[in-house]
């Protein structure tokens, strides 16, 4: 009998940490009391207290046996595989913006979900793409979300602290300067009680402050793995709660920071921690069972089970784009394909607004449209452009005669161009297509690229150009006696 009850605690520990409503489906009853009281002996046998408290001042404890000890080193083997093969990938000219929309894009929805927003996909979509154009407040959190997890992939993580979530609210907020930083009232119907028991939902504000630099020192001085403690930031934070807003998606980016910092680098943007946050009917049991014991394992093994399968995905995900990337370089046409003939005339094509004069000048030979141009146009474009800047001068290499292939796929410039049909009423279906084929930062276009993408008459393409210019798509400059126009990249005032 002992000896059954010995191996009933080992599965309900090493195999599965179970919590106490997991045990009675195990034994198919309500009444587990004895097999409870084993269950927790043999987990105390294996328990290591830790400093950090909980908020009626009990001892955290994280139970390592030798069973929950190697599941930490796996997974640890394993997160560690995931940031040296996405590092490999990086060197692939295009992996990494292919692999960002599409690994990203998942993560966006979560936090829409995490802070309460219903943002359509095309806008999550045009955030990723670099085409968003909104002035939305309410998207603020998600924008700071994406910003982030950029700042990630640019390898720059900030270090473990308060620093850290000073930038992640600043962020989330939309970068307006923070009138406070902690939450400085209790926002919940229920706070903190004196009996051991309850299940609190906040922390009382007056405890936030030094229950957060408990959090910083416990984290730089626990013997414990790496990646427990990553588990203990993120369930702690959502714990405390101990900002006006936000929490969860702090908790999860602060663990994010937190690792990246630890040597599993840039990869650890793509670790979709965020998913931990959501609510369900099992998290909810896990965390309850971690506040009910003071017993941070729950959280720690649930985030290992969660995670190791979310890794597996994305290494098959990375896989796939690797491939999708390589069969599109080896398929991508180079100037020789196109034929001398054909290049030549599409050259001659784009020096034509350079030799013909001015845009004011650039007309057809009929001797009815010079007169107009010179008379009213000018005036007029002045009005929708008040200032135009002159091209400088150090950048005149970067003119081409070909405008740049668009960093989009054919799919992603349909996308973007009805999200740009959808938000902004003042633009026609011709001028959002072309700046959704024609919106290289840094690049340059004409009038006569308009012309040439559109099929339409040079007065129509040079009043589109001013339209999208005037719009906030791109910043218009004069070039000599011509006109050029650069986008604006996202978030850029024009």
């Amino acid at each position: 009998m002992a000896n059954s009850l010995k191996e009933t605690s080992i599965v309900c520990t090493d195999e599965r940490y179970m919590t106490p409503n997991d045990v009675k489906v195990y034994f198919k009853t309500s009444l587990v009391d004895y097999h409870w009281r084993y269950i927790s002996e043999y987990r105390k046998q294996h328990a290591k207290q830790l400093v950090l408290r909980d908020i009626n001042n009990h001892c955290f404890s994280l139970t390592l046996s030798p069973a929950i000890a190697q599941k930490m080193q796996a997974f640890a083997e394993l997160l560690k595989t995931f940031s040296e093969r996405i590092d490999g990938f990086l060197s692939e000219a295009g992996f990494l913006e292919a692999f960002r929309k599409e690994s990203f894009l998942p993560l966006l929805k979560t936090s829409c979900l995490l802070e309460g927003k219903d943002i359509p996909e095309l806008t999550l979509k045009a955030m990723l793409t670099g085409m968003y154009r909104e002035n939305d407040l309410e998207h603020a959190p998600i924008l700071g979300h994406l910003a982030f997890l950029d700042s990630l992939l640019d390898g720059r993580a900030p270090a473990f602290g308060e620093s850290l979530f000073a930038s992640l609210l600043g962020k989330l907020n939309g970068n307006v300067e923070l009138v406070s930083f902690y939450r400085e009232k209790n926002s919940r119907s229920r706070f903190m009680t004196n009996t051991a028991s309850e299940i609190v939902e906040e922390c009382p504000w007056r405890l936030i402050e030094s229950k957060m630099n408990d959090l910083f020192a416990s984290v730089e001085r626990e013997n414990i793995p790496v990646i427990a403690k990553a588990f203990l930031v993120a369930y702690f934070v959502a714990y405390l709660k101990p900002f006006d807003s936000h929490n969860d998606l702090i908790a999860s980016l602060a663990a994010k920071a937190y690792l990246a910092n630890q040597g599993y680098g840039k990869a650890m943007a793509f670790l979709p921690l965020e998913n931990l946050m959501r609510k369900s009917d099992k998290k909810k049991d896990i965390c309850d069972s971690v506040q009910l014991y003071s017993d941070i394992t729950y959280f720690v093994c649930y985030g290992i089970e969660q995670m190791t399968l979310a890794l597996s995905s994305l290494l098959d995900v990375a896989t796939r784009t690797v491939r999708l990337v390589l069969d599109e370089e080896r398929n991508r046409l180079t100037p020789s394909d196109i034929g001398p003939s054909q290049e030549s005339a599409e050259k001659d094509d784009e020096r034509k607004p350079e030799e013909t004069g001015s845009p004011h000048e650039e007309t057809p030979p009929q001797p009815v449209l010079p007169k107009p141009e010179e008379t009213s146009l000018p005036e007029e474009k002045e009005k929708r452009v008040p200032e135009v800047p002159t091209f400088p001068a150090e950048s005149v290499g970067q003119l081409a005669l070909n405008p740049p292939k668009s960093p989009l796929s054919d799919k992603e410039i349909r996308e973007t161009a009805r999200y740009i049909l959808e938000t902004n009423p003042n633009i026609r279906k011709p001028q959002a297509l072309f700046f959704a084929s024609h919106c290289t930062v840094g690049s340059f276009y004409t009038i006569q690229d308009y012309k040439k993408h559109a099929r339409c008459v040079y007065e129509t393409a040079r009043t589109s150009m001013d339209n999208l210019a005037k719009e906030g798509f791109y910043r218009k400059l004069k070039f000599k006696n011509k006109f050029v126009y650069t986008p604006i990249k996202q978030g850029e005032k024009a």
